[in-house]
C-alpha cells in the first residue's frame, strides 16, 4: 500500500488487529462457553484470574440493570442466576470498551463516544424487551459496539475521515454514505468485519454492519432496525458531540421511523424507555466504563 493510497478492509482489519482483539480472559470464556464440557467453576475461576473484569461483572450483576431482589457476592452465583447467554454478553461488553478505547483518535470526544454507545446500547436493550425481542442482551452489546468501525477509520485515516465528518456536518447516516463514495466501505461494514474476529454470532455483527441501512441486512433486519433507532434516538437525547470540533443540528425525531420497525407509540412506551435509561445510565455506565 502507498501513502497516498486508501487500504482496503483487510488492510484496516490488519492494522488494527493488535490493538482490537479480544483480551485473553475474554477469549477463554467464549471458549469455554461454547464447550459443553466445561462447568460454572470453570468459567469463574478465569474471569477470577482477571480482577478488574470480576468486579466490573458483580458490580453490573448487582445493579439496576438486573434488579435482582437479594445481592450476589461470587462470581459463580453470578452465572448461576444470570445466564451463560448474558455471562456471555457482559463479558464481550466490558472487555471491547476496554479493548477499542485503545483506538482513540483526534477526531473522537471519546467520553463522548462511550456514553453515546452504552445509551444507544441501553436503548436497544429496553426496546427489545418491550418489543418482544427473544435476546435483549444481544442488542444491549450490538448497540455498544455499533461504532467500533468509525473508531477504527479515525485511528487509521483521521484526516480523510475528518473532511467527510465536516462535509457531513457530523451526521452519521450521511458520514456512512460519503465513506462508502471515498473508501469503498462504511464504518459500519468495518465493525462488523472485526466484531467477525472475535467470533461474535451473526446477529450481531450484520446488526453492526447494517445499523445506518437496515433495509438491506436481509434476515437480521430486526436487530439492524433496533440499533438503527436507538443511535437516532440517543443522538436526539443525548446531542451529538460525538466529534470533537463539530456541533450537529439533526432534525425533530420522526415518529415515522418508529413505525416502519413496528415499534412506534401504538406499540412501545417511548417515553418509558426513556425514562428507565436515564434511570439506569450513571450506574451502570460507572461499572461497563474503565477507569
Amino acid at each position: 500500500m502507498t501513502p497516498t493510497s486508501t487500504p482496503t478492509k483487510a488492510e484496516l482489519l490488519a492494522e488494527v488487529a493488535g490493538l482490537a482483539s479480544p483480551p485473553h480472559t475474554c477469549t477463554r470464556v467464549m471458549a469455554l462457553i461454547h464447550d459443553e464440557r466445561a462447568d460454572v467453576s470453570a468459567i469463574g475461576d478465569v474471569i477470577a484470574q482477571d480482577p478488574s473484569l470480576a468486579t466490573r461483572l458483580l458490580r453490573l450483576v448487582n445493579s439496576s440493570f438486573y434488579n435482582f431482589p437479594r445481592q450476589i457476592d461470587t462470581l459463580s452465583r453470578a452465572i448461576a442466576i444470570v445466564g451463560l447467554n448474558d455471562l456471555h454478553t457482559l463479558v464481550v461488553a466490558v472487555s471491547a470498551v476496554d479493548a477499542f478505547s485503545r483506538l482513540g483518535s483526534r477526531q473522537i470526544d471519546m467520553e463522548s463516544f462511550w456514553r453515546h454507545s452504552l445509551y444507544t446500547a441501553m436503548l436497544s436493550r429496553e426496546l427489545g424487551r418491550r418489543g418482544h425481542y427473544p435476546l435483549p442482551e444481544r442488542l444491549f452489546v450490538t448497540g455498544l459496539l455499533h461504532d467500533v468501525g468509525l473508531l477504527m477509520i479515525c485511528n487509521q485515516l483521521g484526516d480523510m475521515e475528518e473532511v467527510l465528518i465536516h462535509d457531513a456536518n457530523g451526521d452519521e447516516d450521511t458520514l456512512q454514505a460519503r465513506e462508502r463514495d471515498t473508501f469503498g466501505f462504511d464504518h459500519g461494514e468495518l465493525g462488523g468485519e472485526i466484531l467477525e474476529a472475535w467470533q461474535l454470532p451473526a446477529a450481531i455483527t450484520d446488526g453492526v454492519r447494517y445499523h445506518h441501512r437496515p433495509d438491506v441486512a436481509g434476515v437480521h433486519q430486526g436487530e439492524a432496525s433496533y440499533i438503527w433507532v436507538a443511535d437516532l434516538l440517543a443522538h436526539q437525547i443525548q446531542g451529538a458531540g460525538l466529534f470533537t470540533g463539530v456541533t450537529v443540528e439533526l432534525p425533530g425525531f420522526q415518529e415515522e421511523l418508529l413505525a416502519t420497525v413496528g415499534m412506534n407509540r401504538r406499540g412501545i412506551d417511548l417515553d418509558g424507555v426513556i425514562d428507565k435509561v436515564n434511570d439506569e445510565f450513571a450506574e451502570v455506565h460507572n461499572h461497563i466504563h474503565p477507569h
